[in-house]
């Protein structure tokens, strides 16, 4: 192990600091004219990933373009759940934010399917989610469109409640071990319900709150209140038992869609579905390939190289900041069925080398055991190698980027 302490540090100071960075070096490249193709090739590297990432949640025949790290979605037909589809798209590191061309919701898209944008050209015009499309299309109820501009100039997203004001159209989405939350409800108790419903199966900073209190949803209060209940229960039993899932609460109605991780997660769910009193649609999630099987090793590593997972210094314990990390990765890992997942631990190169070889074979292991304890059904092993694979940059060894965690995937 190194003698310099591995620093803890805040998730949201990492996210916040690498966002600086990004936006340091687009601007650099930026300032060096057409001569660099810097933010281009930034561009296609994150349409390839999103692309890469949606094709693995099955979500088939979207296209990506970005300018800078803002993105559009573009589809070949409409999708089936667009909110779990931006989802899965701004989870991907170094993505701001993603829209969705009215091809994905089925309407008129500008160009569907077109290619990405490149060097050579523009990316395609990106059209807002408020575009409007005729009147036959379907929208979905939980559609974002942006309120008239207040005083200040400002203005605020609202979220259109049931059509038939029948009570309030909640929305939540199960994605890489994050909870998305969104929709209006009448009052705050009734926010602070779901929310806590999902505090309690995720870590908070996996929660993504978009919810909207506004007191004229309607409904009658009684089985308002007994639905959002049954849309807690339905929330509680997602994370660990599902791969990826939508619950949601729709004129008075509960219903549940997702992929379940074994035949002991769907009982589960469907246990939750039917007190509840929710239809259920599950299906069981596939068995891995070996290009499934690298594609996942790929995201899993881009995810903690993004979001390290960090240790008390000196030692094998993983730090309070480290569940949400470790979470999201758990999720990931359970995406297909028949893996089999090598965490592999490195230090930097201070210190004794057998001391460090010890330490990051028992940090590889502290993270197996993390894994295990969230649900991961794939084959789970521990190695280290110690300082002998550290991270250059221009020569000089980067410590803090040495000390870490990675993964190898393969086919059981």
């Amino acid at each position: 192990m190194s003698t310099t302490p591995d620093r803890p540090h805040d998730a949201t100071n990492t996210f916040r600091r690498r966002r600086r960075l990004i936006a340091v070096i687009v601007l650099g490249v930026v300032g060096l004219g057409g001569a660099i193709e810097g933010v281009p090739r930034i561009e296609r590297d994150l349409e390839r990933r999103v692309e890469e990432d949606l094709s693995i949640a099955g979500v088939v025949g979207a296209r990506a373009s970005f300018s800078g790290q803002d993105g559009t979605l573009r589809c070949a037909t409409a999708l089936d759940d667009p909110a779990a589809a931006i989802a899965v798209a701004e989870d991907v590191w170094g993505v701001r934010v993603v829209e969705l061309d009215a091809s994905c919701r089925g309407g008129v898209s500008t160009d569907a399917g077109a290619p990405s944008g490149t060097a050579d050209g523009p990316a395609a015009t990106e059209v807002p989610d408020t575009t409007e499309v005729p009147d036959t299309t379907e929208v979905p109820d939980t559609t974002e469109v942006p309120d008239t501009t207040d005083a200040t100039g400002q203005q605020a997203p609202v979220t259109t409640q049931a059509a038939d004001g029948s009570g309030p159209d909640i929305t939540v989405d199960l994605a890489s071990g994050a909870l998305v939350v969104r929709g209006t409800v009448p009052d705050e108790a009734l926010r602070a319900r779901l929310i806590a419903a999902a505090e309690s199966v995720v870590d908070p900073a996996n929660v993504d709150d978009r919810l909207v209190v506004d007191a004229a949803v309607g409904g009658d209060p009684t089985g308002v209140e007994a639905a959002v209940d049954g849309l807690a229960g339905m929330i509680e039993a997602m994370p660990g038992n599902l791969v990826s899932g939508t619950a949601r609460l729709a004129g008075g109605e509960l219903s549940l869609e997702g992929v379940y991780v074994d035949d002991t997660a769907r009982a589960a769910v469907e246990q939750a579905a039917d007190t509840s009193g929710a239809t259920s649609t599950l299906t069981a999630r596939v068995a891995a390939s070996a290009s499934d099987a690298a594609a996942l090793a790929d995201r899993l590593n881009a995810l903690v190289g993004a979001d390290p997972i960090l240790f008390e210094p000196g030692s094998a314990v993983l730090t309070a900041n480290a569940s949400a990390v470790v979470e999201r990765v758990a999720a990931v890992a359970n995406q297909f069925d028949g893996v089999a997942i090598e965490v592999i631990g490195h230090t930097d190169s201070d210190g004794d080398a057998a001391r460090n070889l010890d330490l990051s074979r028992r940090r590889a292991q502290a993270v197996v055991d993390a894994l295990e304890e969230r649900g991961v059904t794939g084959t789970l092993t521990a190695t280290g190698q110690g300082e002998t694979d550290p991270i250059l940059i221009g020569g000089a060894e980067d410590k803090a980027a040495s000390r870490r965690v990675v993964f190898a995937v393969s086919t059981d």
